[in-house]
């Protein structure tokens, strides 16, 4: 993008574009063409052409107000000129057709060709007013009215969006060129003297067209940055890692757009190593801690059936039933359960003591006309809620439909 603009700023010769599939830069190669001296100093094109577009984009940012109120001001003088126009115009409809109405006026009855040629005059200059009027509000309506606050956040929008013009898709590297040629007259770029590849300080001189010029410092990165996992997944990572699991965090990446850093699809595994590399907690972690929850509210399953007071194995049961939420990475991984204070209520028989829950199982089967498997996954897809009721020695299940809050006619029977 800056080809013939870079100077290089150790020996005053112009640097050349280098083109290679891993790392393009500019290189000052004159010297060496010469005289056959070693290449004086190469730098990677993207940290420069990034520091000098952000720079580009500063300085117009500034110009952008300024000729959204040129723009304005223009358009308000444009404006009142049009205004003024017509007004000249209607008062010169208006006073020739009052000129004619005096004419008429003054005109003895006897003299009735003359009248009549008058008064025909005088309904033409009428006629004129009334379409010059006419018109006149039609234009009004068109765009002569004063800009409105709607119209002007439009124009900011237009004259305002340089950043999102330069970034976007459609803006070719030669519509980037002629804007860059427009304000800068030369690049001067020197390297400090840091070992090839071990990154370091770029110093960038940028001299306008105005004859002002900018000093700038950026970090000039090293060979193995394009190796390392980039800040914005880094950043993603540390806001997703308290609230969901490593498998949850690598579809929410793959559906955001993001890759790793050798262009591959985010799996729980790979989030899981970055993770580990960068010192990452997790807030959902794949092996129980005792007594403490997920940061999804999800707790072990030991802890779910002792606050239960039931085997842990049945839980297992109605997690497959849909009774009960529960996740499993893969087969003998741990199993997470959630148990919220409802949660609660429906399993230790509170809420069905209280008259919740409308059928039994084998009587929701025959009303709603489900299989046993359909009725489990209706419970699943939250359609049907369950409750666990205690009846004399044992305990039943009862279900109700999720839209329906009411309880039973009759209280399910207790100890």
């Amino acid at each position: 993008m800056l080809q013939g603009l870079v100077v290089c700023g150790r020996r005053g010769c112009r640097m050349r574009v280098h083109y290679s599939v891993s790392s393009p830069g500019y290189v000052c190669m004159s010297r060496k063409k010469r005289y056959g001296e070693p290449a004086c100093q190469s730098l990677s094109l993207e940290h420069v052409d990034r520091a000098v577009s952000e720079a580009v984009l500063a300085v117009v940012r500034p110009a952008e107000i300024e000729a959204l109120l040129a723009l304005s001001e223009e358009l308000e003088r444009e404006r009142a000129q049009i205004e003024r126009q017509w007004q000249l115009r209607l008062e010169r409809a208006r006073y020739d057709a009052e000129r004619a109405r005096r004419q008429y006026d003054l005109c003895e009855p006897e003299n009735r060709l003359v009248a009549r040629e008058l008064e025909t005059r005088w309904n033409d200059q009428l006629h004129t007013l009334a379409e010059l009027a006419d018109e006149y509000r039609r234009e009004q309506s068109r765009g002569l009215s004063p800009l409105t606050e709607e119209e002007k956040a439009l124009l900011r929008s237009l004259v305002g969006d340089v950043p999102t013009l330069w970034q976007a898709a459609e803006t070719t590297v030669e519509d980037r060129k002629r804007l860059v040629r427009c304000l800068i007259r030369e690049i001067v770029l020197t390297r400090d003297e840091g070992a090839k590849g071990a990154g370091g300080i770029t110093a960038i001189r940028i001299g306008w067209k105005s004859g002002a010029s900018t000093e700038l410092r950026v970090r000039r990165p090293t060979t193995s940055d394009h190796a390392r996992t980039p800040a914005s997944v880094l950043e993603r990572l540390r806001t997703l890692a308290p609230r969901l699991t490593d498998a949850r965090i690598a579809e929410v990446l793959n559906t955001e757009g993001f890759t790793t850093r050798m262009g591959l699809p985010w799996t729980a595994a790979r989030v899981q190593h970055i993770r580990g590399n960068h010192r990452i907690p997790t807030g959902c972690p794949t092996m129980p801690q005792a007594g403490h929850p997920r940061g999804d509210g999800l707790i072990p399953v030991r802890l779910a059936a002792a606050i239960l007071g039931v085997a842990p194995t049945a839980l297992d049961h109605w997690r497959k039933w849909g009774f009960l939420y529960g996740a499993q990475r893969g087969a003998g991984s741990p199993v997470w359960v959630r148990l919220t204070a409802e949660d609660i209520a429906r399993l230790d028989g509170t809420l069905a003591a209280q008259g919740y829950g409308q059928w039994r199982l084998r009587e929701a089967q025959r009303v709603l006309g489900l299989t046993k498997e359909e009725l489990w996954e209706k419970a699943g897809q939250h359609e049907l809620i369950a409750y666990r009721a205690r009846v004399a020695d044992h305990w039943e299940w009862r279900l109700s439909p999720a839209q329906d809050n009411r309880r039973s006619a009759a209280p399910a029977a207790t100890e």
